[in-house]
C-alpha cells in the first residue's frame, strides 16, 4: 500500500472516542539549587500549560490526521472541565461530556525543569461511573453510531470503561471496529471487541507471567485472542516496536524507529490513533500498525504528552 495517500485520505474517517478523560498540567521551569528544607529541587516556575490527555489525547491525534472526531467522557462540575472543553473545541473536536458532580475533572499536574519531569501530582476519583451516566453515553452512541467509522475506547482505570459500556457499544456498534487501548488485568470487559492494543508491561499482567520475554509473546498472543473473541491483537513493545496478531493465524513484528526519546507520554494514545484511523480506512492491520509505529517514533521526541499531524506523518514516512 502506498503509505502517503493513506495519510493523505485520513481527513475522510470519522472516529468517535470513549474513555476517560484527562487534563494534563505541565508547570515548566528550571533548577539552580536544593531545597534548605528537604532534599529535593527548587524549581523556578517559568511557564504553565494545560493539555488534553487521556481519551481526549486520543482524540487530538485524530483530529491532528484531519478526522472528523468526537470525544465522550465524564467530567466534574469544575473549571477543569471548562478548560478541557476548550482544548478539544480549539483542535475542532466535538467534546460529549458528561459532569458528575460526585467526582472531579481527572488532572494530572507534571513539574518539569530542563526537558525532565521532576514529579506528577494527580487529582482523580477512580470509582465506577454511575449508571445513569453508563446510560446516557450509549444512548448517545446509539442515536449517533452510524456517522462514524469506528469506535476508540481508551481505557484509563478512572472508572468510565466498564463491562456494561463495552458490552453496550458492541450491541449497537453495527459493523463498525471497536478498538480498545486496555488497562489492568481484567481482560473479560473487553470480550468480543476487534482488536485490544496493550503495551508489554500491560501483556504481562493479563496472561499472569510477570516474566514474560519478547520473544515469547506468539505463545500466549493466540489463546488471548480466542479466549477474548477478538479479531486480533496489537502489543506495542516501546524500543522492540509493534507485535501483530490476527485470528487467522497471521502475525507480523516491526521494528521501531531508532530516533531520540525525550518523553514517551501519551505515545500509547498517538499509536491507538493512527493505528484505529487506518484499521478503518484500509482494514489492513498490518498497514495500520506499520503507519502507527512511525508516528509513535515521531511523539516520543517530544517532551509531554503530544501530537502527530499529518504533516509530519507524511514527511517520516517519505524518508523511507
Amino acid at each position: 500500500m502506498n503509505y502517503l495517500k493513506i495519510v493523505e485520505r485520513l481527513k475522510d474517517v470519522k472516529a468517535l472516542v470513549i474513555g476517560d478523560v484527562i487534563l494534563d498540567k505541565y508547570i515548566w521551569g528550571s533548577v539552580d539549587r536544593i531545597s534548605p528544607e528537604a532534599p529535593v529541587p527548587v524549581v523556578k516556575v517559568e511557564s504553565v500549560e494545560y493539555r488534553a490527555g487521556g481519551a481526549s489525547n486520543v482524540a487530538s491525534n485524530l483530529a491532528e490526521l484531519g478526522c472528523y472526531v468526537e470525544c465522550i467522557g465524564v467530567v466534574g462540575l469544575d473549571e477543569n472541565a471548562e478548560r478541557l472543553r476548550k482544548l478539544l473545541q480549539s483542535r475542532g473536536i466535538v467534546p460529549v461530556f458528561c459532569p458528575d458532580d460526585a467526582r472531579c475533572t481527572t488532572l494530572k499536574t507534571r513539574v518539569v525543569a530542563h526537558k525532565q519531569q521532576v514529579v506528577r501530582i494527580d487529582e482523580e476519583e477512580i470509582h465506577p461511573v454511575r449508571e445513569k451516566i453508563e446510560r446516557e453515553i450509549l444512548g448517545y452512541v446509539k442515536d449517533q453510531r452510524k456517522k462514524f467509522d469506528v469506535v476508540i475506547v481508551s481505557d484509563y482505570a478512572k472508572g468510565l470503561v466498564t463491562a456494561g459500556l463495552i458490552a453496550g457499544i458492541l450491541e449497537i456498534k453495527g459493523d463498525i471496529p471497536v478498538v480498545v487501548d486496555p488497562k489492568g488485568n481484567n481482560y473479560d470487559k473487553y470480550k468480543g471487541v476487534t482488536a485490544i492494543k496493550p503495551n508489554f508491561n500491560e501483556l504481562k499482567f493479563a496472561v499472569a507471567n510477570l516474566d514474560l520475554k519478547l520473544e515469547d509473546i506468539d505463545k500466549y498472543t493466540p489463546s488471548l485472542i480466542k479466549r477474548f473473541q477478538l479479531e486480533g491483537i496489537v502489543i506495542t513493545l516501546g524500543e522492540h516496536g509493534v507485535f501483530i496478531q490476527k485470528n487467522d493465524g497471521s502475525s507480523v513484528r516491526i521494528p521501531a524507529r531508532t530516533r531520540e526519546v525525550y518523553d514517551v507520554s501519551g505515545a500509547g494514545d498517538t499509536f491507538v490513533a493512527v493505528f484505529s484511523a487506518v484499521l478503518a480506512l484500509t482494514g489492513d492491520w498490518f498497514s495500520a500498525g506499520e503507519i502507527a509505529n512511525i508516528a509513535s517514533g515521531i511523539v516520543v521526541g517530544k517532551v509531554g504528552t503530544a501530537v502527530v499531524s499529518a504533516g509530519e506523518l507524511a514527511r517520516e514516512i517519505s524518508k523511507g
